[in-house]
């Protein structure tokens, strides 16, 4: 049985919340397809609105962002329980522009890589070689998903 292909994108920071919804509202009969999931990645904002507009389609919902670490002072970020609390299943980590923007690096990645991994249960190891044409690279070897 072939794995079920995935179409994604991402909002970047151009939807309020109603804007989501509507925008989720106009897409969902253009993207009916049995054989295909649907990947919105939206701003943290939107999840859940988002969430309840695509509710009963092949519509998922992902974030654009996670943070490493579990809970504490990080002022704006996101912690991967506060997504899977929601039902969030996909995120996008390592993106170029907050590479270039904020200054993530392979050691930022690499620890966001791992906790996602690690908080999904999928991998207990370092992630597959597929991940690697995203521009991913291991930050002097791999880390252990606590630390």
């Amino acid at each position: 049985m072939a794995r079920k292909k995935i179409i994604a994108g991402n909002w970047k920071m151009n939807m309020t919340p109603s804007q989501a919804v509507e925008l989720v509202n106009t897409l969902k009969p253009l993207v009916v397809n049995d054989e295909v999931d649907v990947v919105f990645c939206v701003p943290a904002i939107d999840i859940i609105p988002a969430m309840e507009a695509a509710k009963g389609t092949n519509i998922q919902i992902g974030a654009e962002n996670m943070y490493y670490e579990e809970k504490g002072a990080f002022t704006g970020e996101i912690a991967p329980d506060m997504l899977t609390d929601v039902g969030v299943k996909y995120v996008i980590i390592g993106h170029s522009e907050r590479r270039e923007y904020f200054a993530e690096t392979d050691e930022t990645v690499n620890r966001k890589v791992l906790k996602a991994c690690w908080k999904r249960q999928r991998l207990r190891r370092p992630p597959p070689p597929h991940l690697q044409y995203y521009g991913f690279r291991p930050y002097r070897g791999w880390v252990s998903p606590g630390g």
